[in-house]
């Protein structure tokens, strides 16, 4: 099945007021490209983000983690499965990810092992992994028969010189090749600035009217 035309919804993301601003960037919206309004959407979504982290800067790592999970998922129609997997010791002395905040509609795995399927690919090689056919994967990690693309971006944390992956973000559709470029950046952008510690603003740009001038100066939006 393959992915549907993206549909903006930036009030589901950041209420009416932001989500205006990110639609006037653009003159004729219906003529927009689907990654111009993949990108709106993002940028209306970590605006949202930052106007409520500034409200409650205290927030600790899972109230963090599961507003991102809320406002990504009620944002982008077709992340059907949004959530965080942490680092933790294992019962044989070493470390796996163990499930953490999500929203979606299936259970998650419970447990996943370094290098194993998307996520353990991640954590393994510290760098996003984004997969248009879940069936193309030897070693998937099948927490439903529904899922069809995954993408999944490590968040770093620890001081500058170690930094190391504390946790992944995983995103599943129901659709193939669900996800592009755009996806990957923003969301690298996303838990760089509110999940990872400290904090990193890799992409300042994003959620300013900055972003479709920055998405086009990498290419993204070609």
């Amino acid at each position: 099945m393959a992915a549907p035309a993206f549909v903006l919804d930036v009030s589901a993301a950041s209420g009416a007021s932001c989500g205006q601003r990110a639609v006037t960037r653009l003159a004729d919206i219906e003529a927009a490209s689907d990654e111009h309004r993949k990108l709106l959407c993002y940028s209306a979504a970590v605006a949202s983000l930052r106007k409520f982290f500034g409200k409650y800067p205290d927030m600790g790592e899972v109230a963090r983690m599961a507003t991102v999970n809320s406002v990504l998922k009620s944002a982008f129609p077709h992340m059907w499965f949004v959530g965080f997997y942490t680092v933790e010791p294992s019962s044989s002395g070493g470390q796996e990810l163990v499930v953490g905040a999500y929203q979606g509609d299936v259970l998650a795995c419970g447990r996943i092992a370094h290098g194993r399927g998307v996520c353990g690919t991640a954590w393994a090689k510290g760098a996003t992994q984004n997969v248009p056919d879940v069936s193309a994967i030897d070693n998937y990690v099948a927490c439903d028969a529904e899922t069809q693309s995954e993408i999944v971006v490590p968040v770093f944390g620890g001081a500058e010189d170690s930094r190391r992956v504390t946790s992944v973000l995983d995103i599943d559709s129901e659709h193939k090749a669900a996800f592009s470029a755009v996806d990957e950046r923003c969301l690298e952008a996303i838990v760089a600035e509110f999940i990872a510690e400290p904090a990193t603003v890799p992409v300042a740009e994003l959620g300013t009217p900055g972003a479709l001038a920055w998405a086009e100066a990498q290419g993204l939006l070609a």
